[in-house]
């Protein structure tokens, strides 16, 4: 079961394109949410990278200049069972996975979503093509046990980075849209002592991937959170191949 905080930023360094992307939101989200940052480096590292040194080194730089120490953390290699062995011991982390453009290569860091539903245990950020500095938040709630788990990680993400939260609401179904905005107001209430959260409930009506990316794509925010499962439908899936913005994953 997932935690509902972050304690560590994970951030895998393979030396590629995408490698630089997922330092770029490591750091922005490390040094945004006073978060460690651990780079993951592998010892068979992939075909094209630069050498251990350079790697490391351009890691630290990059690091040193936003005034951050990270961690390093040496991997057999980059496949999920590696990473997850090699970070077992590190409590709630957040793993950083770039997905990929039309234009880049591929590498083994590319199948984000499939990566994450096979072996996600705690929480998972898919970054998008570009970087995006992040200054509001959207979660999709549906009052699901998993969602339950994908509000409390928001609510945390949102006091601690001092984020907006548009609660989304996706339903054809007006009691339902009622029932879930009434549990919201419940949640809040209860949890107001932890401090205050600037949130809103947007109610949409639509296919859940189509309504979710159209919103994504209207601007209003800059990360998505939402709670998967191994069975979820082909929508989800979608959200997670197309959005323009990052989505952090729960489950």
């Amino acid at each position: 079961m997932s935690s509902a905080a972050i304690h560590t930023i994970l951030v895998p360094l393979s030396g590629l394109t995408l490698s630089s992307r997922a330092v770029a939101y490591g750091i922005y989200t490390a040094k945004r949410l006073t978060l460690p940052l651990i780079g993951l480096y592998a010892e068979r590292p992939l075909e094209g990278s630069p050498t251990e040194e350079i790697l490391l080194g351009n890691f630290q730089e990059d690091c040193r200049r936003s005034d951050i120490f990270p961690g390093l953390r040496k991997l057999q290699d980059f496949s999920a069972e590696s990473i997850k062995a090699a970070t077992k011991d590190i409590d709630s982390p957040l793993l950083l996975l770039p997905r990929s453009g039309l234009d880049e290569g591929q590498n083994l860091l590319t199948a984000a979503p499939e990566f994450s539903l096979r072996t996600l245990t705690d929480h998972l950020m898919i970054l998008p093509p570009q970087f995006l500095e992040i200054e509001s938040m959207g979660l999709i709630y549906d009052g699901r046990p998993e969602s339950d788990l994908a509000l409390a990680l928001a609510a945390t993400l949102s006091r601690s980075a001092v984020w907006p939260l548009t609660i989304l609401l996706i339903s054809e179904d007006q009691r339902q849209i009622a029932s879930l905005s009434e549990q919201l107001e419940d949640y809040f209430e209860q949890n107001d002592n932890e401090g205050p959260i600037d949130w809103i409930v947007v109610a949409l009506s639509g296919p859940e991937d189509e309504t979710a990316l159209q919103f994504i794509r209207d601007g209003s925010i800059e990360l998505l959170v939402m709670a998967v499962t191994d069975m979820d439908s082909p929508c989800r899936s979608r959200i997670l191949q197309e959005s323009r913005i990052p989505l952090i994953v729960t489950r």
